[in-house]
């Protein structure tokens, strides 16, 4: 039988609530864990639009099975699960504490903003670079002349969170393929222009995956593990220091990566 979570009530189940009647019913939401007042009102809307009675305990609207059961099927097919983590563990052969620990440090709190789009980061360096590779320099170097905050040769004008969707999007309008494989996308920020290693044939089949569901984002950061044996091997060996250097480059000192990941193993084993 369900548990119902009423007023106060705290854990992933509420965070993941939260994050789902936040896209579902476009509110800006903080998915913190806890069932507060702004979460007893989203959860009343979402009831009165789904054809659910209000459900309610001795503190108000609750969270409860029939809500649960409504809601439940979102949640499974957008968010990241235990059991998603454990299936990539196997496919990589290491424990599961390894991949929890990969996420906990490596990747994004969550795989989409708070209105639906997968998380990105846009790098206008690599805008210059492609839209160069497939239009050529001169249409390039006219556009960073316009357009500098987005095609650039040297690598900046960040946004941050939502804010670098208006950069993509901008990105986009001038050349989709370029700009797709110009940004990391999702809970593990996968540059676009890695896409193969990912396992899929187009730049434009990526990103469509990517917007789906953070259990796709964790199958494409599998194949992309697997892709590359020296990566795979420090995963497998738990050398977190190689593993760091590979994935975030020669300064993932400076951010004490290696140090993150064996704590974070440490404590999920």
């Amino acid at each position: 039988m369900s548990q119902t979570y009423s007023l106060g009530a705290t854990g992933e189940v509420v965070k993941q609530m939260q994050r789902a009647l936040g896209e579902i019913l476009g509110l800006n939401i903080t998915a913190d864990g806890h069932l507060g007042r702004i979460s007893q009102s989203a959860l009343e809307t979402y009831q009165h639009s789904v054809g659910l009675a209000d459900e309610t305990d001795a503190k108000g609207i609750c969270y409860g099975p029939l809500t649960q059961a409504k809601l439940n099927p979102f949640i499974a097919n957008r968010y990241i699960q235990i059991s998603d983590m454990q299936l990539a563990a196997d496919d990589l052969g290491v424990p599961l504490a390894s991949i929890r620990a990969v996420t906990f440090v490596e990747a994004k709190e969550f795989g989409f903003f708070k209105n639906g789009h997968p998380v990105i980061l846009f790098e206008r360096h690599k805008f210059f670079k492609y839209l160069g590779e497939i239009r050529g320099s001169a249409f390039a170097n006219s556009t960073a002349a316009m357009r500098g905050d987005i095609c650039n040769p040297k690598a900046g004008g960040y946004l941050g969170k939502e804010a670098e969707i208006r950069r993509l999007d901008a990105a986009v309008a001038i050349n989709e393929r370029a700009a797709f494989m110009s940004a990391s996308w999702g809970l593990f920020q996968l540059m676009g222009f890695n896409y193969q290693l990912c396992g899929y044939a187009s730049v434009e089949a990526f990103v469509a995956d990517m917007k789906k569901s953070e259990d796709l984002q964790l199958k494409a950061f599998v194949r992309f593990i697997k892709s590359q044996p020296g990566l795979l091997k420090a995963l497998r060996e738990r050398n977190w220091a190689r593993f760091a250097e590979l994935y975030n480059g020669a300064k993932y000192r400076e951010n004490l990566y290696d140090t993150k990941l064996a704590s974070a193993f440490n404590m999920f084993a």
